[in-house]
């Protein structure tokens, strides 16, 4: 699987680095230089996680041991843990409210069981009790989560400025990214490694294969990031978030007609690719931007959360979609992966629809052109 899901599901610490790197950005500057921060740390995140793949292969080859393969990671982080504490600054704004430690913990309980539940329908199917109890009890106490939300003095996520105009359509362009990336990558791998000449499609493809799909897919997401916000000073982010979403729509849309070649799908990753890069920074970019000062941490992490959510959710819906549409021998067929590309290109879609909603501050706009001019 592609370093970019594996940057979108890190466990809870790790997952929390780039909103709080955000922020930080985001009380030191602004403007097109915060862009240009932002994009870097998408991309030095998602080729860390590539880097980390092959690292991890070659630590496993060599020692033979996993207690030693796990244990690189770990010692990476202490590393990284002495940089952050001597080189990092600290932030300058701060927020003065009290944490909500109910509205933290419901949506902790809620979001644990909504993953259950996702699992559950992989592994036994919707209709096993354990499944639809653990998705009910998700649902119920998600739904308290909102009420306390909506009326705590100061709640852990502030529903009214997730659900507002500005923010709002921005998290459902994030929903359908992660929905699409997250979820589409595993099905992806399994329709490069199935042998044509006994199911009638894929390429039978070894693991170098599926590995430089992997990697140029997470190179160009790089290209895609670190170039978002030179593009973005020229054309604004809304033609550029555009772009960002139409990109891989027309790729699965190509991938739904066009998959009997393997230039076909290097087509599909390359659209796919350069969107992805540009939504993953360009996104999490303007969230910080239009939140209020003392809470882009909190929308740049609520922005992470709906990825993973999405990614999960994903994840359950395409394994039901490739276990449903199968032969007598129970091999996926061909019309399952149609469904999930059509799922895909219909999804971005949506998320073109979103964007067309969304209301950017003209003067941030204009500032940052104006700072991109000085600077350059």
């Amino acid at each position: 699987m592609s370093s970019l899901s594996q940057v979108g599901s890190s466990p809870g610490p790790l997952a929390v680095w780039l909103p709080l790197e955000i922020a930080l950005v985001h009380s030191r500057t602004s403007g097109a230089t915060a862009r240009k921060a932002i994009g870097l740390l998408v991309a030095v995140l998602t080729i860390g996680g590539m880097a980390g793949t092959v690292l991890a292969g070659v630590v496993d080859a060599v020692s033979g041991s996993l207690t030693v393969t796990l244990l690189v990671p770990g010692v990476l982080c202490l590393l990284t843990s002495l940089v952050v504490f001597t080189k990092v600054p600290e932030s300058t704004a701060r927020s003065d409210r009290k944490v909500d430690g109910v509205g933290f913990a419901t949506l902790a309980i809620a979001m644990v069981l909504l993953l259950w539940g996702l699992r559950m329908v992989g592994e036994v199917g919707i209709t096993s009790p354990a499944t639809y109890v653990s998705l009910l009890v998700a649902a119920v106490v998600f739904a308290f989560f909102v009420w306390w939300e909506l009326r705590v003095e100061a709640p852990a996520i502030d529903i009214k400025l997730v659900t507002s105009r500005a923010l709002g359509p921005l998290y459902i362009v994030g929903l359908c990214y992660g929905f699409v990336v997250f979820g589409s990558l595993a099905p992806l791998t399994l329709f490069l490694a199935a042998d044509p000449a006994r199911v009638g499609y894929g390429f039978a493809a070894q693991p170098p294969l599926i590995a430089g799909l992997s990697a140029g897919l997470a190179l160009l997401a790089c290209v895609g990031a670190v170039g978002f916000a030179f593009l973005a000073s020229r054309v604004g982010m809304k033609l550029l978030l555009l772009a960002g979403v139409t990109l891989p729509g027309v790729g699965s849309l190509f991938q739904f007609f066009f998959h009997d070649e393997l230039w076909h799908i290097w087509i599909a990753t390359l659209l796919s690719g350069l969107g992805y890069g540009l939504l993953s920074g360009a996104l999490p970019a303007l969230l910080a931007e239009l939140a209020p000062a003392d809470a882009t941490g909190v929308a740049s992490g609520v922005y992470n959360s709906i990825r993973t959510l999405a990614g999960s959710i994903a994840g359950a819906a395409f394994a039901v979609a490739l276990s449903t549409y199968v032969d007598s021998a129970g091999v996926p067929l061909i019309s399952g992966y149609m469904m999930i590309w059509m799922t895909s290109a219909i999804l971005f879609a949506v998320a073109v629809v979103a964007i067309c909603l969304t209301r950017t501050r003209s003067s941030d706009t204009n500032r940052c052109v104006s700072e991109s001019r000085v600077t350059e």
